[in-house]
């Protein structure tokens, strides 16, 4: 991370998440790093993810790595049929997510990303924590629009970090549905940083639980079909 990413990091979660929990969360982020030998964090500004497709300008939002703690609460009262299939991370730059999604007994791992630049990042990123690791290499990353990505039948559960714009987020929630019209399946979504639960609420999506960690809301969806 540079001192300029830093700078800007530190300054945003400050004003966001106060002191005590901005000191939580870089240091989540950097003993991460430190252990497995990465480089996830560290912020990517919406103006460089736009560039990958000026068609999209004002939908997107910054990337930031998912915190590890964070994660793991998300993760620890999911039923323990959602992890049979395939887990999708939309919008997972660097690739954090998938390499924390390894440690569970998902079929595959699949990332989608708007930016070449974090999609060759999140490459490497997970080639070489594989190797280092002696993991099977598990996951894919799809560079693209996520609103275009063709679901797996075999998809149970669905990753977001607030990755965009609700305008993105209801037509891939819309995809989700429809691929569960078609192959009804157990399936289970998290949102991390939920700003649109209200809207989510109102798209046949059941809330299951609602939760904070660090001051960053996240919430468990079940997403239902007509």
């Amino acid at each position: 991370m540079s001192q300029f990413e830093l700078l800007k990091l530190c300054r945003a979660s400050l004003t966001r998440y106060g002191v005590m929990n901005s000191c939580r969360l870089l240091i989540d982020d950097y003993l991460f790093d430190l252990k497995h030998g990465t480089k996830t964090a560290g912020i990517y500004s919406k103006g460089r993810i736009e560039k990958s497709n000026p068609n999209l300008k004002g939908t997107v939002v910054q990337y930031q790595g998912t915190s590890s703690r964070l994660f793991q609460v998300a993760m620890k009262d999911l039923d323990s049929s959602v992890f049979k299939g395939d887990f999708i991370d939309f919008g997972c730059g660097r690739g954090k997510v998938l390499l924390m999604a390894l440690d569970y007994p998902f079929m595959k791992l699949h990332g989608v990303e708007l930016s070449d630049k974090l999609v060759k990042e999140a490459e490497k990123t997970l080639e070489n924590y594989c190797a280092k690791k002696k993991k099977n290499p598990l996951a894919s990353i799809c560079l693209g629009d996520a609103r275009f990505f063709q679901i797996p039948p075999t998809a149970s559960l669905f990753f977001f970090y607030n990755p965009f714009t609700w305008s993105i987020f209801e037509h891939v929630a819309e995809n989700i549905q429809e691929s569960l019209r078609r192959h009804p399946r157990e399936t289970r979504l998290i949102y991390i940083n939920d700003l649109h639960w209200k809207e989510l609420e109102k798209k046949e999506m059941q809330c299951v639980s609602r939760g904070s960690e660090f001051r960053i809301n996240y919430s468990v969806w079940k997403p239902l079909v007509s």
